[in-house]
């Protein structure tokens, strides 16, 4: 996805390490990114000291960064995403929703990013999938990527990325199964793809 006429200027100069352009980045994207990694950790102090961390990295290799098919915001999600990813690894189980009212969505373009932060099953669901399957969920359906985006983030085809939704859609509707103890209907597919309100219809 191409940047934005001023977000490819202030991208521009924070290439070339100006420590101003930088942190215009931080004040337009810190918010999403901490959104991003609390809906993944569960837990705001994690969330806020996962981003601060997230800027850190991205600040010490940001001369490196080039806009081929994928913006700085979903560049950022993917540093962001990693360390919370790596988190996660190290504690278990998984934090609950206790505070999802801290961290309200901004972009109600999608019902499912609504659905799942007011859900915590849903969210622990999602969570038990293998990395690279929660991967593809969480930014196809939480940050509203599109097919090409995601498959520049993982270094892959399209068409794999597609393959890996429909697998994590099944292995979705497998776990909410076997913790609701009903079937979820109807079967999680791809055609869910495009229409976030019809796949939290079909986890409902």
């Amino acid at each position: 996805m191409a940047q934005e006429a001023g977000e490819s200027a202030v991208v521009a100069l924070a290439v070339k390490r100006d420590p101003e352009a930088f942190t215009k980045l931080y004040e337009m994207y810190a918010a999403r990114v901490q959104r991003h990694i609390y809906y993944l950790v569960g837990n705001a102090q994690e969330a806020h000291d996962l981003t601060s961390e997230t800027f850190l990295r991205a600040w010490r290799v940001i001369d490196r960064y080039e806009d081929r098919g994928v913006s700085v915001s979903s560049w950022l999600l993917k540093i962001g995403h990693n360390l919370a990813a790596k988190h996660l690894n190290k504690r278990r189980p998984l934090a609950s929703l206790e505070e999802a009212g801290d961290y309200p969505a901004t972009d109600r373009s999608s019902n499912f990013v609504e659905a799942v932060c007011d859900v915590d099953v849903a969210r622990n669901a999602v969570l038990q999938l293998p990395d690279t399957q929660r991967q593809v969920i969480v930014w196809r359906f939480i940050e509203n990527m599109s097919y090409d985006e995601v498959a520049q983030l993982l270094g892959r085809p399209s068409a794999t990325i597609r393959v890996i939704q429909f697998r994590a859609l099944k292995r979705l509707r497998e776990i909410l199964e076997s913790q609701q103890g009903e079937a979820v209907r109807p079967a999680l597919t791809n055609d869910a793809v495009g229409s976030p309100a019809m796949m939290v219809s079909q986890l409902g």
